[in-house]
Formats: C-alpha cells, structure tokens, sequence
C-alpha cells in the first residue's frame, strides 16, 4: 500500500508540470511575467510598472510559491519592466539574471541594479549583464523538456540603427522564443521594429529587421506573440507580424499611453486577425464597449483585473485565456513560411575568437565552429570584429 501511495504520489507530482505555463501580468502600462516549465523550474521576464509593485509582487508569490527563480529576464532599463526586481531577489533564491545593464537615473532602476549587484556578489545570482558579459544571440538554455533561446539584446543597439532618444533604448530589449512540444511564445519587451507614423507596410527596421534576417537560422515563428512596446506604433512591422505569424496576439497594455494605438492594431487585423484573437491587459479601457477604437478616448482602466494565462500543453494546442474566462480558440490566420537563405540573408559565420567571416574570407571554408548570421551588420552587432 505504502509502494502504491508512494507510486501515486510520483505520478500527480510529475503531472502537475506536465505543461509550460505562463501568467502574463495586468501591471497597468508596463510587462511583467511568469513561466514555469515542465520540471518546475521558473523564468521572470521583466518585473513590471512602479505603480503596482504590490499587485506584481503577490501575482508572483502565488505562482512561484516556495520555489526558485531559475531565470530572471529584465528586457530593458525602462521603470516600466523592472520595479519589483529587487522584490524578488529579496525573497527569492534567483540563479541567473540577464539583462542589458543600461545605466538609467531613475530609483527603481537603481534598485533594481543594486539587487541584482548584491545577490551576484554574494555568489547567489550570475549576473548576465551585456555591458560586460557577450551573450552569444542563439543561447539556448534548457528547462524539462522546454527551451529558451535568446534571439536579441543589447547594452546600446548598434550605431548603424540610427535611433535616438527612447527608441535607441528600448531596441536594445531583449527578445526570447520559449519553445515546447513543437509551440512558441516570443517575447519581445520594447523592441523597436518602425519609424513611428510611416506607412504600413514600411519595411521593418532595429531589432525586428535583426530579428527577421536571422530567422533563417533562429525561428522567430511563434503561436503566441507579446507585443512589441506594448502595441505603440514603433514596432510590430507589418513584415515583422508575417515573419511571426502568431495566432495569438497579446498586447501588454495600460491607459496611461493609450496602447495599443489603433494604427498598430489595424495592421494586425488588415492582415485578418479577429479582434478576439487580439488580447490585453487592459480590457475595458475604451468608451462605448468598443475595445479596439483606441487612442485618447479611454476610460482609465485600472491594473490587477486583465491577468492572461497561457498554456503551452504537452499534447494538443496552446490554451490561451484571460484568468477567470474561457478559452479563446484562433485558427492560423497566416501561413508559416521556411526562410529561405538569399543574396540578402547569406550566412555570415562568426568565428569562436569573434571574428565575423563573410564567404570572401580567406578563412570562411576553414571556420568549422561558428554561429552563423544572416548579414555582417547582425554579426557586428552580437560583438563580433571584422578580420585584421
């Protein structure tokens, strides 16, 4: 009896993690998320909005419970995505940290930066920092059965994107496909893809344009899209969204800013998206019930009330859903194409010593060991040199 008690108890244990599951967070205009693999372990991407610090922080307590934090992701230096980073550490064992290590003169990032330079040297947490680590894009690290792959993230963007202002810190976001049973999510932070209020299908410029040249050799393709920059107008390239091709489309919002905006959500549903496919954490925001009429004419949706669940099931499709409603089912709307490699997107192999080797190179067929890249400017901006 106590062999089968025992055998039992084995089997609901494993059970209960049989899936990737994650909560996206209503932290008003900002992101904040939580990810549990399939043998337990926990990845944070991004910490949330200042403003809600209390609402994040018991959202991730009554996920995580009395685990650890295997993998804690800051997209980006903005107060929005990191403002219970140092919550966390506090009251968490967290073994890795990445980050882009931008320095900013805000209090929640100083303590956010002072958390994590705390708990690394005290040996609690590798401090994954770009301004001084190179984290080759392509890592991939691995939870049960379940994989992340980083597919961008700068400490500064490359000066050949010629952004200024926010958008030069936000390009630098980090990007990751959370991949399982042949399903995907990719999260995105801020990441930069548009020159605000260009045409629609303007082709995609920074982080998407490294994003989608690379796909050849790293899927961007993915059934759940996080929204670029919370649905503003500077990201989610029309060229971008076909590269992806998600089914789902969850836009992590707040009233402050008015996201998403109506030009960025009509290129989504011009492409054939049904507005229920179409998710947000701040359901509610606009007059009249018209949820999708955007911009200056919202309400002021309060935080805590538009949590999204995700389920990456080891068998079957994605459940998608807001907490507490019903599963909301989406056919493909775009075909998924294989990226073929071109003239455009030829592979550029970079050396293990960090030198970028175009096919002109007199040492490109001897170059065995190499991540490769689809243009020499995606290399150069992983870190890599050209040769001497």
């Amino acid at each position: 009896m106590k062999l089968l008690l025992f055998a039992l108890s084995l089997f609901f244990s494993a059970s209960v993690y049989s899936n990737v599951e994650t909560l996206i967070i209503d932290t008003g205009p900002g992101h904040a998320s939580v990810t549990r693999f399939p043998n337990g372990d926990i990845m944070v991407f991004d910490t949330g909005h200042w403003s809600y610090q209390s609402i994040v922080m018991e959202k991730f307590a009554a996920f995580i419970g009395d685990a650890d934090i295997d993998l804690l992701i800051t997209s980006h230096s903005d107060a929005d995505h990191l403002a219970t980073t140092d919550e966390l550490l506090n009251n968490y064992q967290v073994h890795r940290v990445i980050r882009p290590g931008k320095v900013r003169d805000t209090a929640t990032w100083r303590s956010h930066n002072d958390a994590i330079v705390s708990a690394g040297q005290s040996g609690l947490t590798h401090d994954i920092n770009l301004i001084n680590t190179n984290l080759p894009i392509g890592t991939v690290f691995n939870f049960g059965g379940a994989s992340v792959t980083y597919l961008s993230g700068f400490h500064e963007p490359p000066v050949e994107w010629n952004l200024e202002h926010s958008e030069f810190l936000n390009a630098g976001s980090i990007v990751v496909r959370v991949l399982y049973n042949g399903h995907s999510i990719l999260f995105t932070g801020d990441a930069v893809g548009r020159e605000e209020g260009s045409a629609a299908d303007a082709p995609a410029i920074a982080t998407e344009r490294l994003l989608i040249d690379n796909a050849v050799h790293r899927p961007v393709q993915s059934d759940i899209l996080i929204v670029p920059h919370h649905g503003s107008d500077d990201a989610s390239s029309t060229e971008f969204i076909k590269a992806v091709a998600p089914r789902w489309v969850i836009f992590p919002a707040g009233h402050k800013y008015h996201h998403p905006v109506a030009v960025t959500a009509k290129r989504f549903t011009d492409l054939g998206y049904n507005e229920d496919c179409m998710l947000r954490t701040d359901l509610g925001d606009n007059e009249g019930g018209k949820e999708w009429s955007h911009g200056a004419t919202g309400t002021g949706d309060k935080a805590n009330d538009d949590h999204i669940s995700i389920v990456l099931q080891d068998t079957g499709d994605p459940i998608v859903r807001y907490v507490g409603g019903a599963a909301v089912n989406c056919p493909a709307v775009l075909s998924v194409g294989v990226v073929q490699p071109t003239a455009d997107n030829v592979i550029i192999k970079k050396s293990r010593s960090g030198i970028c080797h175009t096919p002109a190179s007199s040492w490109y067929s001897r170059t065995k060991n190499f991540d490769a890249f689809t243009d020499l400017a995606s290399c150069l901006a992983s870190g890599g040199r050209l040769p001497n």
